[in-house]
């Protein structure tokens, strides 16, 4: 069941899938076992390209601009974002979708694998467990452990889903795409997904005088979600030299679309991070398709 993964924004190749189907799933005919994980992938992927569509046009009409102002009094050049259009609020029901597919592919392959090996009956409770600690995982006969979980399956599917765990990232767990997309998946039964604008900047400051460069502190950069005016980089000035001293500016910034700072993804970009969500799921779909009876 080994199939291509999702092409990432870098690649020219266009995503090859309808509204029902999925060449980067790896499609699967109806009749076929694997079909409604498929299915599931599927529409994430849809999902996944109407809102890149959607945010490619948004970033090509340039949200953002970006001005500089000396603050002689505080010593610095400060950098701000002014705010032209703000992300289509509406764009969260297209990442409650992408998110609600993706997390249900993974019980529902789960739960095929288990009736693959419980007699089409898989016990009450069977799903693919995430957790952000080994003793979470590993308790058994605990309701709310992930043995009990994934009692119903075999050693080996076991296994293949303890590997994946965000656990092994020991502290960085929170980062982990299968904890992203359940914190995701959850937190749309309670909130609205709301995207905000994100802004990111590189670049460098050079001051020269007579007989040379002088060193200077480098660009900070404030790199995330903003809002109208807030400041994107500081620099501060050297101290005053010599007449003819001269400066030179070379910052750039580019915009992004991120999730807001009180989501339970804290910032991240939103297309990215569903791409890297979408890409960990149909991994462990090919990892665990042949334990399912007929894929053969």
């Amino acid at each position: 069941m080994e199939g291509p993964v999702l092409l990432g924004e870098d690649s020219d190749e266009p995503l090859g899938f309808d509204e029902f189907t999925s060449e980067t799933a790896g499609d699967a005919p109806l009749e076929h076992p694997i079909w409604p994980i498929t299915a599931k992938i599927a529409r994430a992927d849809y999902h996944l390209n109407v809102l890149g569509e959607k945010v490619r046009a948004f970033l090509d009409r340039e949200p953002n601009i970006y001005g500089h102002e000396r603050d002689d009094e505080a010593g610095e050049y400060v950098w701000r974002v002014f705010v032209r259009e703000l992300p289509d609020p509406r764009w969260g029901l297209l990442i409650s979708e992408i998110a609600h597919h993706l997390n249900s592919a993974l019980d529902h392959l789960v739960w095929l694998v288990a009736a693959s090996y419980a007699d089409g009956r898989p016990p009450r409770d069977t799903g693919f467990p995430i957790a952000k600690g080994v003793a979470d995982f590993r308790r058994m006969w605990t309701r709310s452990s992930g043995y009990y979980r994934i009692r119903a399956l075999p050693p080996h599917a076991q296994a293949i889903i303890e590997d994946e765990q965000p656990y092994h990232r020991g502290n960085a767990f929170e980062g982990h795409p299968l904890w992203v997309l359940r914190r995701l998946a959850n937190a749309d039964k309670h909130e609205t997904l709301v995207t905000v604008g994100g802004a990111s900047g590189k670049g460098s400051a050079e001051v020269s005088q007579e007989g040379g460069k002088v060193p200077v502190a480098p660009v900070k950069f404030i790199n995330g979600p903003v809002e109208d005016g807030d400041v994107v980089a500081r620099w501060p000035l050297p101290p005053p030299g010599p007449e003819g001293m001269k400066i030179h500016l070379d910052v750039r910034f580019s915009s992004y679309v991120a999730f807001p700072k009180a989501s339970p993804v804290k910032g991240r970009e939103v297309m990215r991070t569903l791409l890297e969500l979408r890409n960990r799921v149909n991994t462990v779909r090919n990892r665990l398709a042949p334990f399912i009876s007929g894929t053969e």
